[in-house]
């Protein structure tokens, strides 16, 4: 029957659809009603229907939901729900609105935050005093959802810049803060803590604003709030004992983030402070508890941020001065923070509360970063004075990775890297670059024997990765500078090797010492103009001949036919050399017959089969092709020599005849005597 009421244009009207709930309300509360508990939530139901039928005036607005907060209070005890409860309560916080707004029409626009916030603390303060628990949760609830809308209201009035005077929102943010705190100090809460982070934002940010606008300020307020945070939730821990809430975490992180974001606005002086501040903070937080560790090393990271800030704005105000001296600067900024963080290991453990080794990884980093500054700067020009910060820098950072070599080799390598081309670097810009070049490995040798000759096993350190460093070190600058290299740097490595094989005992180390010195007396040859083979071909076979005379494996007694077989093919290269040579001239005829019959001499001085042979078989066909080419110039000879050597071969053959036994004899023993020797 209510129904075709609603449709009228008088606004009383829709109040008729009222009755429907208050009957429903009435028979809810009937003892001997069969379905109570239906009744009251259909009672529940119109209730909320009943909103939508009455327009938008005065009179309706405020008779309609403060008949729905009375009958809601009964449907309330009836039902002991948290849904209608709530209910309850949002039907109370519009008559409430709508009281207000017939007291204060219009409500300006400036005053509804603070509204909202003084809302909070009514609804705060029924709680604490509510006369039933059913009540609690939804106060709560409708508060937690206003406080949040409103929080929101002032965040977008403050972003959007809304032409309303920032005293409002300081107001506002200040009621509504209270409120949150008032609330969150009987029950902390993670959400309350949020919410008071939240409005304390704004209170700050509103006050800056209406004060004195700037953005480095509200940076800085945002700093100090983090700090603060961090701080207070620190001592809280301590005085109480209590655990640490996830919001104590994150709130400090947040304001430190938004200072950051403020404070980079523009790059200033104090832009590296700001950032090391921020950086603070998050140490702060990540030491807390192993799981936030990794705050701890984002913020350490931002620590040398900060003064990679602080030193890069000065390099941008500075005048004069080479590119390559900024990147220097910027190398000895990473190689003083490694350092720092070394000696200073144990107090900064304690206090970032990092393991021993978590902390070593760090400082490595940061000499890995001075490294590379430092390599890219020698790509760069260096003015005198970032010269000498260079080889500084560079000695710095080769003295760290030493002394770290006391726990692990391969430090020791790097260092002697390092310290080599601070050595290198230093030479050059004292000598010429040619001269650098001819005497770099000469240079390298010093170094290298140095190296090698210190007492590294009473100072700390194993002495195995030094000398393996400096028995490398002459032949990698060797090899770097083989094309300008000069002849005694060629000879003072070779003896450098030599006394290396000596020392160490390893005997095959001295073949570095031979191809050196062979390099050093081909380079003679060609600095003599000796065009001849021979001369080349000696190198080779005197360096075949002491291998086969040093090598541990060819000095074996099993092996001595391979000696025998190595000293052929170089005495055989020899001697094939000087016979294909000595057809020139005379001269050198006659010089191969003396160098046959010195190998023969040597056979039998050294006991060596390959000498001799060689040696023989050299002399016999010089002699011979001497004799022919004499023959071929004076054939009238011929016949001469042929009696001549007809009787010599029947001179032989008659002694050997008459003397058959003491010849065989003679030739058993040579034979016996041939096997004993090399």
């Amino acid at each position: 029957m209510s129904y075709p009421l609603l449709i009228e244009a008088n606004p009383y009207w829709g109040l008729i659809w009222l009755v429907t709930p208050v009957c429903l309300t009435f028979l809810g509360i009937r003892a001997n009603f069969l379905q109570p508990s239906l009744a009251s939530w259909l009672s529940v139901i119109t209730l909320l229907l009943a909103q939508f039928l009455t327009e938008a005036e005065i009179t309706p607005l405020l008779i309609s939901p403060a008949v729905a907060t009375s009958l809601m209070l009964v449907n309330t005890q009836q039902l002991r729900s948290q849904v209608v409860a709530a209910i309850t309560v949002g039907f109370g916080l519009s008559f409430a609105g709508t009281c207000l707004w017939q007291l204060w029409n219009p409500i300006p626009l400036h005053w509804l935050p603070t509204a909202i916030a003084f809302a909070l603390w009514g609804l705060w303060l029924l709680r604490q005093f509510a006369p039933t628990g059913i009540y609690a949760p939804a106060l709560d609830i409708w508060a937690i959802a206003l406080s949040i809308i409103d929080l929101t209201f002032l965040t977008l009035w403050r972003l959007t810049s809304y032409p309303i005077q920032d005293v409002y929102l300081v107001v506002a943010a200040i009621v509504i803060t209270g409120a949150i705190i008032y609330r969150n100090w009987r029950q902390p809460t993670n959400l309350g803590f949020y919410g008071i982070g939240w409005g304390t934002e704004l209170l700050v940010v509103g006050t800056i604003w209406w004060i004195s606008p700037s953005l480095i300020s509200i940076a800085i307020a945002n700093l100090g709030l983090g700090l603060a945070m961090q701080l207070g939730g620190d001592w809280w821990v301590r005085r109480s004992a209590l655990p640490y809430l996830s919001s104590w975490h994150i709130i400090p992180l947040i304001y430190a983030v938004i200072g950051l974001i403020f404070a980079h606005n523009t790059f200033t002086a104090y832009t590296g402070l700001y950032s090391l501040a921020a950086a603070l903070v998050g140490i702060g937080v990540g030491r807390r508890l192993p799981p936030l560790k990794a705050i701890t090393y984002i913020s350490i990271l931002g620590v040398s941020c900060a003064a990679y800030e602080l030193l890069i704005y000065q390099l941008m105000q500075s005048q004069g001065g080479q590119a390559g001296d900024g990147i220097v600067l910027l190398s000895a900024l990473a190689a003083a923070i490694a350092i720092t963080y070394r000696f200073c290991s144990r107090w900064l453990q304690f206090y970032w509360r990092l393991a021993s080794q978590e902390l070593l990884v760090i400082t490595h980093i940061h000499w890995g970063v001075g490294s590379l500054f430092s390599l890219l700067a020698l790509g760069f020009t260096l003015s005198n004075i970032g010269s000498n910060i260079w080889l500084g820098v560079n000695v710095a950072l080769a003295a760290y990775a030493a002394w770290q070599g006391r726990s692990r080799d391969l430090w020791v390598y790097l260092g002697v890297l390092q310290l080599t081309i601070a050595i290198a670097y230093l030479f050059e810009r004292i000598l010429p670059l040619l001269a650098f070049q001819n005497w770099a490995a000469a240079i390298a040798c010093i170094f290298a024997y140095i190296l090698y000759s210190l007492p590294w096993q009473s100072w700390g350190w194993s002495k195995q990765p030094w000398q393996r460093s400096a028995t490398v070190l002459p032949g990698i600058i060797v090899l770097l500078t083989f094309s300008n290299i000069s002849i005694a740097s060629l000879f003072l490595v070779a003896a450098f090797y030599a006394w290396l094989a000596r020392v160490e005992n390893k005997i095959r180390l001295s073949y570095l010492s031979i191809v050196l010195a062979d390099w050093a007396i081909i380079r003679l040859f060609q600095n003599w103009q000796l065009t001849e083979v021979l001369w080349y071909v000696s190198v080779l076979s005197g360096s075949l001949l002491y291998v086969a005379q040093i090598d541990p494996l060819l000095r074996s007694p099993t092996e001595k036919e391979k000696r025998h077989i190595l000293r052929i093919l170089s005495v055989g290269l020899f001697g094939l050399t000087a016979l294909y040579q000595s057809d020139g001239s005379l001269g050198q005829g006659i010089l191969t017959i003396f160098l046959g019959v010195g190998l023969i001499l040597a056979g039998i001085g050294f006991r060596t089969r390959a000498y001799l042979y060689i040696g023989t078989l050299t002399f016999i066909i010089k002699v011979l092709r001497q004799l022919w080419l004499f023959i071929d110039n004076y054939s009238l000879l011929l016949w001469a020599i042929g009696i001549v050597v007809g009787l010599i071969f029947i001179w032989i053959a008659a002694t050997f005849e008459a003397r058959r036994s003491q010849a065989n004899a003679l030739m058993q023993t040579w034979i016996r005597e041939l096997e004993a020797w090399e």
